[in-house]
Order: structure tokens, then sequence, then C-alpha cells
């Protein structure tokens, strides 16, 4: 689900203060054991390179389980409403997010009635053609905290094979190969490696679990012999 379609205005506010001269966000709440209300909300990440090879950073801001850019929540608590296009820094900056520095960019191609939820949803599938990277980025970030550049760095160190079965992902979607799904520990959120569909979805289908796991083992030599 996308935190666009979960979290509103109100309760964005309801937890987080925007400074639109200083460009900072704070806590209005705890949000965990080692963050006081008041403290500047989110972290700095280093996310991919620039054309001269220099570290390009954004800040992320973790809300309900989300890994939500801290411009997109400046933006939204500034204007009232999330962006409907690509948050960018007018000076270049991506960790300057005085309230005019922000600018959006529509970088999908065509005209959208983004009035409506129609041409909102148009926007977005068009966005997502043309930006296939960049939603990846998204994803992951949502999903397991991680970045595209660290995806990419666990593909390398798997040789681009599953790290259970060591062979390539074989299932399709759209006409194109599935990427390795991210496999994680559902009780400490680690991620734990990548994995094919077949392997993902069949230890999820065991309960992730060791014991479950090995029985299924003993069954299978069981009935072998």
């Amino acid at each position: 689900m996308d935190y666009h379609e979960i979290l509103s205005r109100d309760e964005i506010a309801s937890v987080l203060r925007y400074d639109e001269e200083t460009g900072k966000l704070y806590w209005m709440i705890a949000p965990a054991r080692n963050v006081r209300a008041g403290s500047e909300a989110g972290v700095a990440k280093a996310t991919r390179k620039s054309k001269t090879g220099e570290a390009i950073s954004y800040r992320y801001i973790r809300y309900k389980g989300f890994n939500i850019p801290a411009a997109q929540l400046a933006w939204l608590l500034y204007h009232g409403e999330w962006p409907i296009g690509r948050v960018t820094n007018k000076d270049g900056n991506t960790l300057n997010l005085i309230a005019d520095n922000l600018d959006m960019q529509n970088t999908a191609d065509g005209k959208f009635d983004h009035s409506s939820r129609e041409g909102r949803n148009a926007y977005l599938k068009s966005h997502r053609e043309k930006n296939p990277l960049a939603w990846k980025e998204t994803y992951l970030q949502q999903s397991f905290g991680i970045t595209l550049q660290e995806y990419g760095e666990k593909l390398v160190e798997q040789g681009g094979k599953c790290a259970i079965c060591d062979q390539s992902e074989s299932h399709m979607r759209n006409g194109k190969v599935k990427a390795l799904a991210v496999d994680h520990c559902h009780s400490t959120g680690k991620i734990r490696g990548l994995l094919c569909f077949d392997c993902n979805t069949g230890i999820g289908k065991l309960k992730d679990s060791p014991a479950v796991l090995q029985r299924a083992i003993g069954y299978i030599l069981k009935h072998r012999e």
C-alpha cells in the first residue's frame, strides 16, 4: 500500500512540525524509545552517485513502517497535499528543505488532470513507466529501508542468483523476468538476502519456521527412501 493513500496531511501534522525557514522537521511525539519529542526527524542517506562521482544524500523519515523522503513531507506540510511529481531543490542541495527551495517536477509525458483521482493515477502510471529505477528506489526505501545501491550490492554479492537455490529468477511479470525479492526477518526486520519467487514464497508458506522446514526435509527424505 502506498503511504500517499494511507497517511493524511492532518495525521502527519499531528506528529511532525515543519520549520519552513530552516527546512527542518521535528517530532511532536516520541516515535521510538531512543527518540524524543522535539528532536529533529529523519536521517540522511547517500542513495546514488552524481555525475561527478560524489555521493548525493537525501533525508528520510521513518513513520508507520514507511521510509518517507523528508522533502515530500515538507511539501505536504507546507502546501497541504502530497506532491504529484518529484520534489527537487532549486539550489541543487538535496538536504536544503527550506520551503522556497522546494520545487515539484512533473516528469511524466502528456497532460494529466491532477484535480481528479483518475488523472493522478494516470500520471503515476506514466511516471512509473518512465522512471522505473526511481520507483524501485522508493519501493525499497518504504518496504525494507534499503537503497537501490544497497540492493545492487547484495545482488552482486550473490552473483545475481537466489541465496537459497543458487538459481536465477525464472518468474515473469509483464513479459519481463522479475527481480529477486528482498527477504527479511519478520521478527527483527533485518534483511537476510535476495530470493527467487519460489524460495521466497516457499519459506513464507512454511511460516518462516526452522522447525517446520526441518520436518519438511524429514518428510521428503522419508518418502524418497
